[in-house]
């Protein structure tokens, strides 16, 4: 089986997982008071997150398609700045503008180091 289609699958469990964990009763935040101001682990595993999601649509595209890493970039940062929108209006979690920034931080990190390696390679 390709790597490509690996990727994209891996993609697209990982957004399931991720929808799921971050607006779930039964994720590991739910039914929790809030956190402290900036935990760091938190924000640790939210640039996690999103660099393995990052990486793994720029697998599923291709490393050959630099021009395709500005719209995963973006459509991460839309999809991770909805889940926090979500999470404000919900009970049970906290929506917060330092886990969007720690999201957008992992998708700008791998895309950095995708976008050095292909230039590399040319």
């Amino acid at each position: 089986m390709p790597w490509r289609t690996v990727a994209a699958g891996g993609f697209l469990v990982s957004v399931a997982a991720i929808v799921w964990l971050s607006l779930s009763t039964h994720g590991p935040t739910a039914n929790r008071a809030p956190p402290p101001p900036v935990p760091v682990w938190d924000k640790v595993l939210h640039l996690a997150a999103y660099a393995w999601l990052t990486a793994l649509g720029v697998v599923a595209l291709g490393h050959d398609r630099v021009a395709w890493f500005r719209w995963i970039g973006v459509g991460l940062m839309t999809f991770g700045v909805w889940i926090e929108m979500i999470q404000a209006r919900l009970p049970f979690h906290t929506g917060s503008v330092v886990d969007a920034v720690a999201n957008g931080a992992g998708i700008l990190l791998v895309l950095w180091v995708t976008g050095r390696l292909a230039r590399k390679r040319r």
